[in-house]
């Protein structure tokens, strides 16, 4: 049996935990972008009503009951169930106004490519392979460069990706321990914690189904650890201000609400449009069927196949899905292309990448490099002009709207406004200033929301839509 080692070379540490790695230059370059101060980062009417909410929690309490922006439904019971990320983002907004939140915003953004980059690492991937494909994520993330909690969604599911490939054999008491505490984080954030509980019992369901082809006892030890991880997980999710309630929510706004269809993001995928998703969803998928074809290819189990079909299916339903599936389709594409990579490249020049993979895969120095490059670079961007110059929704509704409501606010009790200016309306003039409608389709409900449409696209019957609703007045965009 070999002894297990205490010693470590001072060599090995100190390139470990004090040399840079190439996920910290990942991190730095998407970490720039801060310095272009792109409002377009604030655009998104929800970030606007986010903001509202979060501000707005921290005087009425932590989680909004009922409807706080809107007169056409006030007071109504409102199941607030991205309440910790309102909490979180509005409390930012408080201390240090909206260039500190759009500063934290950037910052998450540019730890994704870090998570994926651990992620390929962890795999063994040649750091050529997980570079170029790393890339490609930022390329195609930026299509939702946006400050909304979806941004959790794209940093925390490397993570759990990262536990089910390298913990094969079930997780180890700390593991447990952090996934979990994680994974309540992200249940109170958003509801995209489901996309990592439906990769796990995919990947497990295949990894069954190729120890039954390959005449293997079916439920082994590591699969059953893991799914007894799967069921306290799943309790786990129960730990929100909302309980059952939650899942019956994220059900509603997945499946049942039709209305979503208004806004592109929710649409289904139209390959034929040439858009940023559209173009990424033919890239994975060529890349994929392209990686089996090469020589080194890995072995392909149920265990990757069963997530790849489930995942690009939502993504042809929906084309903000499309990100989630460049995230689960990383490390089979990867695998493949790495093979192939190893085959072609061999000699000295093989043996150079391996060396520099192998530091990456070991080093850490990412652990506080990161926190304390992103705490001197947004100190260096809140002293810029630029930073001053950032505002909520400055592309929804202009300064000299909001000063002539302010100027005539007699004149506003029932205005009539859209999902584009609802948010921000709500941000800068409320809580006194109501608001009609907003971008919270699953809140106003889909007949509501379909008529809304129908007035603003002038269908039949709009004149007489807008008398019966007795609005006094009509905040549109050009």
């Amino acid at each position: 049996m070999a002894k297990y080692q205490m010693y470590e070379e001072p060599a090995v540490r100190q390139r470990r935990w004090l040399w840079p790695s190439l996920g910290l230059l990942l991190f730095a370059l998407t970490l720039a972008g801060i310095f272009g101060a792109d409002a377009h980062f604030l655009t998104d009417p929800a970030t606007s009503r986010h903001l509202a909410a979060g501000k707005l929690a921290w005087e009425a309490g932590p989680i909004l009951a009922t409807d706080p922006f809107t007169y056409t439904l006030a007071q109504q019971p409102w199941m607030q169930h991205q309440w910790l990320f309102d909490l979180g983002i509005g409390g930012v907004d408080i201390i240090g106004g909206v260039p500190l939140a759009f500063a934290l915003g950037v910052v998450a953004f540019a730890l994704i490519p870090l998570a994926l980059w651990r992620l390929l690492m962890g795999e063994k991937i040649p750091w050529p392979v997980a570079l170029v494909y790393v890339c490609l994520a930022v390329i195609l993330l930026h299509a939702h460069w946006l400050l909304r909690p979806q941004l959790l969604n794209y940093l925390l599911l490397p993570v759990f990706l990262a536990a089910w490939y390298r913990y094969r054999q079930g997780l180890t008491p700390w593991a447990w321990l952090g996934l979990l505490a994680l994974l309540v984080l992200w249940v109170n954030v958003h509801g995209g914690f489901v996309t990592a509980l439906l990769f796990w019992g995919l990947a497990w369901l295949g990894r069954l189904i190729d120890r039954w082809r390959y005449g293997q006892r079916i439920l082994d030890d590591a699969a059953l650890r893991w799914a007894v991880f799967g069921a306290v997980a799943g309790l786990v999710t129960l730990l929100s201000p909302f309980g059952w309630k939650l899942h019956g929510m994220i059900w509603h706004m997945v499946f049942e609400v039709q209305s979503y269809a208004f806004y592109d993001e929710y649409r289904p995928l139209d390959l034929a449009s040439g858009n940023a998703l559209a173009v990424g969803y033919l890239i994975i998928v060529a890349l994929l069927i392209v990686g089996r074809l090469l020589p080194g290819r890995a072995v392909l189990g149920w265990e990757s196949v069963l997530p790849l079909v489930v995942f690009a299916y939502f993504a042809t339903q929906s084309q903000r899905h499309v990100l989630i599936l460049l995230l689960v389709a990383a490390v089979p594409i990867c695998r493949d292309w790495g093979g192939a990579f190893c085959v072609w490249v061999r000699g000295e020049a093989g043996k150079r990448v391996a060396k520099l993979s192998e530091y990456e895969q070991q080093s850490r120095s990412y652990l506080w490099q990161a926190p304390a490059l992103a705490l001197f670079v947004v100190g260096i961007f809140l002293l810029t002009p630029a930073a001053a110059t950032l505002r909520v929704g400055a592309y929804n509704v202009t300064p000299e709207t909001l000063e002539v409501i302010r100027a005539q606010s007699q004149l506003y009790k029932r205005p009539f406004t859209t999902t584009w200016n609802g948010g921000p309306l709500a941000y800068h003039l409320g809580p006194k200033f109501k608001i009609s409608f907003d971008d919270r389709n699953e809140f106003h409900g889909d007949a509501r929301m379909v008529e809304l449409y129908a007035t603003l696209q002038a269908r039949e019957g709009w004149a007489d839509y807008l008398q019966r609703e007795r609005f006094d007045s009509a905040i549109l965009e050009p």
